[in-house]
């Protein structure tokens, strides 16, 4: 809980960031992707934005008068209740600062602006950045404009701006991919996911951070990658063929060699299990063959299984090598599996 707290507390600042003038391009960036992410980080924008400027604080026409200002802006935010759990004071009391620097540099204007601007933006954010996606049952090779090769697994995204390869080599990542990094010395190649941050200039390593999924684990095969968590403002430097693990459940980051790498087998349509449990198994059988699997019994979803299948397996040869040895029964209907 308390973590939800700190998170939203995190965003909310860069959207106060934002509506002053005050944040970098990659923060504006890291921005949009936030609001967008949920109906409720969309609310949680709309009404904060929408305090800022009624208040008083956006509007460039009208002498601006900080108590009035911060009088409105209180007033409205014990109003609507932007998060129950954000603690009002402490986003009032950076308001009021905020408030208070702008003054002397008369640019009060431009906020006003900088609200019709990320209002503009968002509304066409389609148009600014480029999807690509890999639907359940099915991956993606492609080609970035940077020359940069990505194998992108079932069920997973990349999202990257248009200019991609001119003044940044930035993109976001929901799902599985792997990356062979074209050289660029002068733009790092940067891949975010959650709340990580890879930043490479040249190298191979697959990231595997699908939401659903406790853990983020990013494989090295060649060259270096820095791992920044950008909340905690942690960075951990990884080696060929070293596995970073971050569970967003225990908050903690696990570096371990890769003596048995499976992380690449997928591109060649290989599906190898090391020991993952039953429940992130299925979950990556569910996306490979767009299927439904239930399990019933919750003891099984913590079992750890270990597999080697090669490419063009079907589902019911993986689970009757799986079940091998009654160690549970499974009934397969249509396009549903259900594990007992």
């Amino acid at each position: 809980m308390e973590r939800k707290k700190q998170s939203d507390e995190y965003w909310v600042n860069l959207l106060i960031d934002f509506l002053a003038g005050k944040i970098t391009a990659e923060e504006q960036t890291l921005l949009f992707e936030w609001v967008n992410k949920s109906e409720e980080n969309k609310r949680c924008y709309t009404q904060l934005s929408e305090i800022w400027v009624s208040s008083g604080m956006g509007i460039s026409n009208l002498p601006f008068h900080k108590e009035r200002a911060f009088a409105m802006f209180k007033e409205r935010v014990d109003a609507v209740m932007l998060n129950k759990q954000l603690k009002k004071k402490k986003i009032a009391r950076r308001i009021a600062g905020i408030a208070a620097v702008l003054i002397p540099f008369v640019i009060l204007s431009y906020i006003g602006y900088q609200y019709v601007e990320l209002k503009s933006s968002l509304a066409n954010q389609q148009s600014l950045f480029t999807s690509i996606v890999a639907p359940k049952g099915a991956q993606s090779q492609v080609e970035l404009p940077d020359g940069t090769q990505v194998w992108l697994n079932a069920g997973s995204s990349l999202q990257y701006a248009n200019t991609f390869g001119q003044d940044d080599r930035n993109l976001t990542l929901t799902g599985e991919a792997y990356f062979d990094v074209a050289t660029n010395k002068i733009l790092p190649f940067i891949v975010r996911s959650e709340a990580i941050k890879i930043q490479v200039l040249g190298t191979r390593f697959n990231v595997k951070a699908y939401e659903q999924l406790d853990d983020i684990k990013v494989t090295l095969i060649e060259g270096s990658v820095s791992l920044h968590h950008i909340m905690e403002k942690q960075t951990y430097k990884l080696m060929p063929m070293e596995v970073a693990r971050y569970s967003k459940r225990e908050h903690k980051m696990e570096i371990v060699k890769d003596t048995y790498s499976q992380a690449t087998g997928w591109t060649n349509g290989a599906i190898v299990f090391n020991g993952e449990s039953f429940e992130e198994i299925v979950f990556m059988l569910e996306q490979r063959f767009n299927v439904t699997i239930h399990i019933e019994k919750e003891s099984l979803k913590k079992r750890q299984f270990k597999g080697d299948f090669k490419k063009n397996e079907t589902i019911e040869r993986i689970f009757n090598v799986m079940a091998t040895g009654g160690q549970f029964s499974y009934k397969i209907s249509g396009d549903r599996i259900d594990i007992f």
